[in-house]
């Protein structure tokens, strides 16, 4: 089928989005138009895929697809006149109702998770205005890797950019509760923010070299520029450690099990689609508070509550893979391969393209 896609392609989250979505539908055959949003951005080995794409023309019938955050110019997105699907990812309970009136002006909604559909519904969005498209990872990139050896230190590691929503605050908390400095332990932060400055990323860093844990805390201040550099760096690693207090989708934690990693993350937003009990030790939520962070969020919605008993349970899970990988008893996450390998990009572009040929009149 044809697709007018509109997308940014680069380093970011929608771009990273935009990009794979892109190529599952070229290698599932479709026609794709890209109208991309800003800068492109894209290593070498893609750059042929997007040529394609920025040279194909789609007739005024194809459906368009716009994958970009809710914005006063949302209706900017649509040059066709076609089908209007509009891909959103966010990580809160609420909406404004300036929100709801741009959801609104799409013929469709493209959400990645049930948990993103359901809340769109509660805040007055008909279900069948709704698709659930989930997102991917690629195997090609972040495969399975061999268990580290026995005698190292048991390294922990957590990417996402600094900010509270990520839980990095709950974290050093619970990393310096969980250890002392004598124990053989690691844990690697490839958080930095390039979106704000030096000051900013600085007080997160701060937080964790004011704990008795410093010395055992490595923090990346560099942007990578490709998916393989940051496969690169999550493959020394034994666990992977996402206690956010809410998520879109949460790449990163979909990648570490494709890596065939074990990984600790909250039970709670976007990545219950695809974290279970199965393949995750699980931070259960049992209640939300109001999301402020004096940064991006001002209590207009709500995220995870993390306390005591979610600390106990960050604690408990850190501490058994600890004990598990220096008694060389640390198994692989096959139930995480298995998950990497359901939620494949190719798995995304096919979801997409039925959903989007039922909707078509």
């Amino acid at each position: 089928m044809e697709v007018r896609l509109v997308t940014p392609v680069c380093n970011t989250g929608y771009g990273m989005v935009g990009l794979n979505i892109l190529l599952g539908l070229q290698r599932q055959g479709h026609s794709v138009q890209l109208v991309p949003r800003g800068e492109i951005v894209c290593t070498e080995a893609h750059q042929p895929y997007i040529q394609q794409a920025l040279q194909t023309s789609v007739t005024e019938a194809a459906p368009t697809v716009a994958i970009d955050q809710l914005a006063p110019d949302t209706a900017e997105l649509f040059p066709g006149k076609a089908l209007k699907v509009l891909y959103t990812i966010f990580e809160l309970d609420t909406f404004t109702a300036d929100e709801m009136t741009w959801l609104h002006f799409p013929d469709h909604v493209m959400v990645c998770s049930q948990w993103a559909s359901n809340v769109l519904q509660k805040n007055g969005l008909p279900a069948d205005r709704l698709m659930v498209v989930p997102l991917g990872v690629d195997a090609n990139v972040f495969s399975a890797t061999s268990v580290a050896p026995v005698d190292g230190e048991t390294h922990f590691f957590a990417t996402g950019k600094f900010e509270m929503r990520k839980g990095y605050d709950f974290l050093a908390a619970v990393f310096a509760q969980a250890f002392s400095p004598n124990d053989a332990v690691r844990l690697t932060l490839h958080a930095w923010n390039p979106f704000l400055d030096d000051a900013y990323n600085q007080v997160w860093v701060d937080l964790f070299k004011k704990t008795p844990m410093a010395a055992r805390v490595e923090i990346s201040r560099e942007r990578f520029r490709s998916q393989t550099a940051l496969s690169n760096l999550m493959t020394s690693a034994d666990c992977g450690v996402f206690l956010s207090r809410a998520e879109g989708w949460n790449l990163g934690l979909l990648e570490m099990m494709a890596m065939g990693k074990p990984v600790i993350t909250t039970n709670y937003s976007g990545h219950t689609e695809f974290a279970t009990p199965a393949n995750a030790l699980l931070v259960e939520i049992p209640e939300v508070e109001p999301a402020k962070d004096g940064v991006f969020f001002n209590g207009q919605g709500n995220w995870a509550r993390l306390d005591r008993p979610q600390a106990a349970q960050a604690i408990g899970h850190l501490q058994t893979i600890h004990q598990l990988k220096q008694s060389g008893q640390l198994p692989p996450n096959q139930a995480g391969l298995a998950t990497g390998q359901q939620f494949s990009w190719d798995n995304a572009a096919i979801q997409m393209a039925d959903q989007l040929q039922a909707a078509m009149p």
